[in-house]
This record gives C-alpha cells, sequence and structure tokens, in this order.
C-alpha cells in the first residue's frame, strides 16, 4: 500500500461515526417535551442517560428522576452540571457524606456547541460516570470521560418513586445548590433525552466501548 493510500486510509477509519447508544437498543425513555413531568418508578438498576443539547446561557434543571429518600438529578449553571444519586436528604453543601454520587463538572470548552452528554450509574459498584461526545450521537468525535464518583455506603436504590420531571421539578428533587439555580425550571433548548433504566438486564459497565 502506498503512504498516499494508507494515509487516507487511515483518515476514513479514524473519521468513522461512533454510537456509543447501539449495544443498548431502545432507549426504554425517550422524551422530547420539555418541561414535562411523568409519575415516579423506583429504580435499584443500572443507569444509562443520554442528553441532546447544546448549552449557551441556559441553566436550570436538565432531569429529576425520584427525589424523596433517594434520587437522581442533573442540572446546569454558569458552564457547569452538577449530578448527584442515590441520597437525596443531604444538602449539596454538606455532600461529601459517602452515600451519594456526585460530581460537578467544568463544561466551558463545550459551550454553544451541540453535545450529548451521557451519565451512567453501575450499582453493582455503586459508580456514576459523566461523558460528553461533541457533536452527538453519531458523530466522528470520541466520547470524553468528564467526571466519576462512587457511593462508598449507599443503599440500593439509585432514585425513589417520587415523580420524574424533565426541564423541571416534579414533586421533589436532590439538592444540587443552595440558591436553587440548577434546579430551576431549564431556561434553553433540549432536543431530546434517552434513558436506559428499571431493567435487571441493564449492564452499563461496558459503556464507552466501540
Amino acid at each position: 500500500m502506498s503512504v498516499l493510500a494508507h494515509g487516507l486510509r487511515a483518515a476514513i477509519v479514524g473519521n468513522s461515526t461512533k454510537n456509543y447508544e447501539a449495544d443498548f437498543g431502545t432507549p426504554d425513555y425517550t422524551i422530547t417535551s420539555f418541561p414535562s413531568t411523568e409519575n415516579g418508578t423506583s429504580n435499584s438498576q443500572d443507569v444509562l442517560i443520554a442528553i441532546d443539547v447544546t448549552i449557551g446561557s441556559s441553566n436550570g434543571l436538565f432531569m429529576e428522576l425520584g427525589g424523596t429518600g433517594s434520587g437522581l438529578a442533573i442540572g446546569t449553571y454558569n458552564d457547569k452540571i452538577r449530578f448527584r444519586c442515590y441520597s437525596a436528604g443531604t444538602a449539596w453543601t454538606s455532600i461529601a457524606d459517602s452515600v451519594t454520587a456526585y460530581f460537578e463538572i467544568d463544561i466551558s470548552s463545550y459551550v454553544d456547541t451541540f453535545c450529548t452528554y451521557y451519565f451512567t450509574v453501575d450499582n453493582s459498584i455503586r459508580t456514576a460516570k459523566a461523558y460528553v461526545q461533541v457533536g452527538g450521537k453519531g458523530s466522528v468525535n470520541q466520547l470524553i470521560e468528564l467526571a466519576t464518583n462512587a457511593a462508598v455506603s449507599a443503599g440500593s436504590t439509585v432514585y425513589g418513586s417520587a415523580g420524574k420531571g424533565y426541564g423541571t421539578v416534579n414533586t421533589s428533587v436532590p439538592d444540587l445548590d443552595a440558591a436553587g439555580d440548577y434546579e430551576a425550571n431549564f431556561t434553553g433548548t433540549i432536543d431530546e433525552i434517552r434513558y436506559w433504566a428499571e431493567d435487571a438486564a441493564l449492564d452499563v459497565s461496558t459503556f464507552g466501548a466501540l
């Protein structure tokens, strides 16, 4: 193979589309209307969440699941994303309590750029992770891991049965900050949320592999 042909082949392989969701099949939930709410369901299984969004000056809550006793919440404010799951009872300012998986991410590098943000919870090891794929699902860009945190002594319930909210709070939400900025209605446009959850067969430990 000539040097030119080899270089062309490498470019084609390197620029192939990457769909990190493909192995997980059809999402259990696909949400395209915001703000909206649904009835809650308690979950003690793995979770995979995909959020298609361009974050500019937009702030507020992407989604919340549960929120009473245990819950999951994701919100953004001033170029940061906050995430938490398992325990919902403590304040964000006192959250380092080992029973919550949580993190804050600086996303200033991705502002005004369409991305898919992924969040996983591997319940067998109580570990939550965040990723971003610039250009969204199926783009040529590699998945980038942004954050990880584990709940050391949490119970088995990732989120409880309080109502689910998309772009808004339903009945209750785990505290993401003292002022409530992360927990207000989302002020931008979320294209779509897809998530896989509440399924005993779901295993997110392989997420990110192609």
